[in-house]
C-alpha cells in the first residue's frame, strides 16, 4: 500500500508541541474512552479498536479494547502513516503488503490482518493520534460503518480537548484558594490588631469632651470588622469565577460589596 509522505520536520514540531500542551493524563482519560472504544468495535464488527496518541518515537495506547497494549515503538506503528494523511488508512490484509507481513502483531499474536485508523487532529489541523479498529481476518467496512467511526473519532478528540480544559480549569480554581487563603492571612492580623487598639482607646475615653473621637473610633472599629467580614466571605467561596479560566479572577457580588462599604459614610 503507498503511504503519504512524511511531513516536514517543522509539521512534526508543531505536532509534539500540540500533543504536549494537551498534556494528556493517560491514566485519567482513559476511563472516558472506554465506551467509545466498545462503539467502535461493536459499530465495526471488529475485536479490537486502540485510542493511540503518537509521541516522537513512541506510540501510546490511552486505551485499548480487545488487545493489552500499552506502547509500542512508532517506527512498527500504522498509526504513523494516519498522522501524515489527511483521511483515514484502511489495510484490508496485512499479511499480503509486505511493509507489514512482517511485523510481530501480524505474524505473531494476536495475528492483525485488518487494520483502518482515523487520524485525531486538533482545531489547528496537527495529527496528535488516531483511533484505530483492528481484526484477526481480513475485513472491509461499509460506507455508513465509516462514517460512524469518523464520527466516534471526532468525540475522542473532543473528549481529550475537554479534559484539558477541566484540568485548567481545576488549576485555576486551586490558584484561586491559594490567592483566598494569602488574602485573609494578609489582612486579617493587620485588622484585627486597628480593631484591638481602637476597643482598647475606646473604653478609657469616658470623658463628654472625647465623643467625637469616641465616634471616629467606632468607626474605624466597625470598618475593621466589616473588612474582617469580607476577608471571611473570600476564605469561604463567596465568590464567582470569571470567564477566563486562565487569568483565575475572582469577583464578590457588587450588592454585598457596596453594604460593607457604607458602613464607613
Amino acid at each position: 500500500m503507498n503511504f503519504p509522505k512524511a511531513q516536514t520536520d517543522q509539521y512534526e514540531v508543531e505536532r509534539l508541541l500540540s500533543l504536549a500542551t494537551l498534556n494528556v493524563d493517560y491514566s485519567e482519560v482513559n476511563k472516558k474512552l472506554d465506551e467509545l472504544t466498545k462503539h467502535a468495535s461493536h459499530i465495526t464488527g471488529t475485536s479490537i479498536s486502540l485510542v493511540n496518541l503518537l509521541e516522537a518515537d513512541t506510540l501510546r495506547t490511552v486505551l485499548s479494547y480487545g488487545f493489552d497494549l500499552q506502547q509500542m515503538s512508532r517506527e512498527d506503528s500504522v498509526c504513523q502513516h494516519v498522522i501524515q494523511s489527511n483521511d483515514p488508512v484502511g489495510i484490508r490484509d496485512m499479511t499480503a503488503d509486505d511493509q507489514f507481513k512482517d511485523k510481530s502483531f501480524v505474524s505473531d499474536s494476536p495475528g492483525i490482518h485488518f487494520y483502518y485508523g482515523i487520524p485525531l487532529a486538533n482545531g489547528k489541523g496537527n495529527k496528535i493520534g488516531a483511533l484505530c479498529v483492528m481484526d484477526t481476518k481480513p475485513t472491509s467496512l461499509t460506507k455508513k460503518q465509516k462514517e460512524l467511526l469518523q464520527i466516534i473519532a471526532d468525540q475522542v478528540m473532543d473528549c481529550i480537548r475537554n479534559h484539558h480544559e477541566m484540568k485548567k480549569l481545576q488549576e485555576a480554581a486551586d490558584n484561586l484558594k491559594l490567592i483566598q487563603q494569602k488574602v485573609t492571612h494578609d489582612i486579617r492580623g493587620p485588622i484585627g490588631g486597628i480593631i484591638g487598639i481602637a476597643e482598647v482607646m475606646e473604653s478609657e475615653m469616658e470623658e463628654p469632651e472625647y465623643e467625637v473621637y469616641r465616634h471616629f473610633l467606632k468607626l474605624i472599629k466597625n470598618g475593621g470588622q466589616s473588612l474582617l467580614e469580607m476577608s471571611e466571605d473570600i476564605l469561604s467561596g463567596d465568590y464567582t469565577m470569571s470567564g477566563n479560566s486562565e487569568e483565575g479572577q475572582f469577583q464578590t457580588t457588587l450588592k454585598d460589596l457596596r453594604s460593607k462599604l457604607l458602613v464607613f459614610n
